[in-house]
């Protein structure tokens, strides 16, 4: 963006409306991440992103211009995902994210690893994404905002509304569930192949 977001957000509210895509255009692919990492479905990541930019654009004047903006969008994109957990209980796990968020088969390049290496990969990779869609949506919210979108423990404490302490305790939490999750599936794996 050219112009900071503060005045942004003073332009749009004072009636230049058009600016808004400004908005978009800055958080659309973050917002989208957010989403499609929480729910694990593209569609679904595609209606909340909308709906995230709906409800800033209609709530914009309830911003507190004191504050950074990205935990305050974010914090909307973060209880519409889990109000849709709570309303479908999604366990949808994607096969292969990009950076960008979109699913699609990676390229094999000719000097990186073997193809049944990238297999292996591939495969941890998409059973850490099973194991994080399945956590509790209070510990898999802030182990995405900090490792996935490199939020600080303040900055989510702003987005979840909680204490840093809780914040730290959560993840913590969290990563606990995950490495026990993961080692178990790994010997569970293990077990059948013999």
């Amino acid at each position: 963006m050219d112009m900071s977001e503060i005045k942004l957000i003073k332009k749009i509210l004072a009636g230049e409306k058009q600016l808004f895509s400004q908005v978009i255009d800055r958080y659309q692919r973050s917002i989208y991440n957010l989403a499609y990492r929480m729910l694990g479905n593209r569609e679904d990541a595609l209606d909340i992103a909308q709906e995230t930019f709906l409800r800033t654009f209609k709530s914009l004047n309830s911003y507190d211009q004191n504050r950074p903006f990205s935990p305050w969008i974010h914090r909307i994109a973060t209880n519409l995902c889990i109000n849709q957990l709570r309303k479908k209980k999604l366990k949808l796990v994607p096969l292969v994210i990009s950076d960008d968020g979109v699913e699609r088969e990676r390229q094999i390049a000719d000097t990186g690893p073997e193809p049944a290496e990238q297999a292996v990969v591939r495969e941890s990779q998409n059973e850490l994404l099973k194991a994080l869609v399945g956590l509790p949506e209070k510990y898999r919210t802030p182990l995405i905002l900090r490792h996935i979108h490199h939020y600080t423990y303040e900055q989510i404490g702003e987005v979840l509304e909680i204490p840093p302490g809780t914040v730290k305790t959560w993840i913590f939490r969290g990563r606990e569930i995950l490495k026990k999750n993961f080692k178990k599936n790994l010997s569970y794996e293990e077990g059948e192949s013999r």
